[in-house]
């Protein structure tokens, strides 16, 4: 049986635990994922798996979790002072979205580029180290426009990020690296493609 290409405008929800049932794909997703900021201090002591002691079961009873990326993940990079709030998580919580289930993060927010592009790229390697798959950034637009390909149940599904937040510095020009604007011009596929089965 060939596998079906499934393409996931990304709209993130919260998502009722649900258990996978024969024939279907079930994605649990959630908002946004926060392992810096004020917490910092409590994570740090009680450790980067604290946050998702308690829905983990729920997060693994589908096929496959997803969620909002809202900080970088890195050790330096150079701080964009030119907002109100910045992030950075410690590489620490890369193996722990790994341990906690999700498998595929968007990465398209008003934070990801808060450390600059080092900051970004130290996120994307993290991530890539715990084979958990990311897409609306990168090391340039075309990049941050690629999709994210999970192989499921049979099935591989593409999911693509956007944003449409500031600061515009955060989605530079063509060749930079950076998020990926929901700008419907860029959004539109550039390649010839299986007609896709859209969920939104």
């Amino acid at each position: 049986m060939h596998s079906r290409l499934l393409l996931v405008l990304l709209v993130l929800t919260v998502s009722m635990p649900t258990l996978a049932i024969a024939g279907q794909v079930v994605i649990n997703a959630v908002g946004d994922i926060m392992l810096a900021g004020k917490g910092g201090a409590a994570l740090e002591r009680m450790g980067y798996d604290y946050p998702f002691a308690a829905t983990v079961a729920a997060l693994k009873a589908g096929d496959l979790a997803m969620g909002n990326l809202e900080t970088p993940i890195t050790s330096g990079g150079l701080e964009f002072k030119n907002k109100s709030y910045r992030f950075k998580a410690v590489p620490q919580a890369a193996a722990a979205l790994k341990r906690a289930g999700f498998r595929v993060l968007s990465m398209a927010n008003n934070h990801m580029l808060d450390y600059g592009a080092d900051g970004l790229l130290e996120t994307i390697y993290h991530l890539d180290k715990q084979g958990i798959k990311h897409s609306g950034a990168g090391k340039s637009l075309t990049e941050a426009r690629r999709e994210a390909i999970v192989d499921c149940n049979g099935n591989r599904i593409a999911f693509l990020s956007y944003s449409l937040t500031y600061p515009a510095e955060f989605s530079p020009p063509a060749g930079a690296p950076g998020q990926h604007p929901a700008i419907l011009p860029t959004m539109k596929r550039i390649s010839p493609e299986p007609e896709p089965m859209l969920i939104a």
